[in-house]
């Protein structure tokens, strides 16, 4: 069932995703494949992305490799995704100039189809909205590293904005989601929960929590994860959200 909240989430997501690949998003409805420089203004500047809706591929590229990238040929748009047939000729590409390049994990974005409803929480779990502050103090431990980033870390430093934590009787965060700026209207979540009590449905409660916080300050969430994560492709299902994108591309060496 597609329900309004889709529809309004998937507008606002398509035409960030666009103006972030540099593309029209009549793109993604094309059923076939589009390839455009990436713009100067692109949050992710790695070298390229491949990202589809199902109905359209787009590369979006450094400039410096366009030319090289249109001269490539595809039966089917969606064969970009095919590491033999885009990543790994481009790697190779930039290394004859001089340049490395590493291939980028193939990733889902989900977005919400509904608004979950309000969890039930844990005997002795509360639920505390947190900011810069609690971030700063928490980051060091390195135990959230979704939700907050890791110490300094750029792109968590410059995005994060707020956060939900779920605090147990003795006072410590046993879950927390992050939420960063991901582009106009949106927020990204991140999320962790404690080791010792993963699989307990504790992710799937706090992703709910702030999704439904986000929605009630009139903007989207996303949720992004490894297309080989398939526990939280089950958070993401349990709190009401959906997969629209796939993700997958060329990045630089860590």
């Amino acid at each position: 069932m597609t329900t309004g909240l889709f529809r309004t989430n998937l507008a606002r997501f398509r035409a960030a995703t666009a103006l972030e690949l540099g593309c029209d998003e009549a793109a993604f409805d094309s059923h076939a494949l589009t390839v455009v420089a990436r713009p100067d203004t692109a949050r992710d500047q790695r070298p390229a992305r491949v990202v589809t809706f199902g109905t359209g591929t787009v590369i979006s590229i450094d400039p410096a490799y366009l030319d090289w990238a249109r001269r490539l040929s595809f039966k089917k748009h969606y064969d970009a995704f095919s590491a033999d047939q885009f990543v790994l000729p481009m790697i190779a590409e930039m290394a004859l100039r001089g340049a490395a390049g590493a291939a980028r994990a193939v990733s889902l974005t989900f977005i919400p189809e509904v608004t979950p409803r309000p969890p039930s929480l844990r005997v002795g779990v509360c639920e505390q909205r947190i900011d810069p502050g609690w971030r700063a103090k928490h980051l060091p431990s390195g135990l959230f590293a979704n939700a907050l980033g890791d110490p300094g870390e750029v792109h968590a430093d410059v995005y994060w904005r707020w956060g939900l934590a779920l605090i147990d009787e003795s006072g410590e965060p046993v879950a927390v989601a992050g939420a960063y700026d991901d582009g106009q209207g949106l927020l990204e979540i991140g999320v962790d929960v404690v080791r010792e009590l993963r699989g307990t449905g504790l992710a799937r409660t706090v992703v709910a929590l702030i999704s439904r916080a986000i929605a009630e300050d009139g903007m989207t969430a996303t949720y992004y994860c490894s297309a080989s994560n398939v526990r939280s492709h089950r958070t993401a299902l349990g709190a009401g959200f959906v997969p629209v994108v796939t993700n997958a591309g060329v990045r630089m060496p860590r």
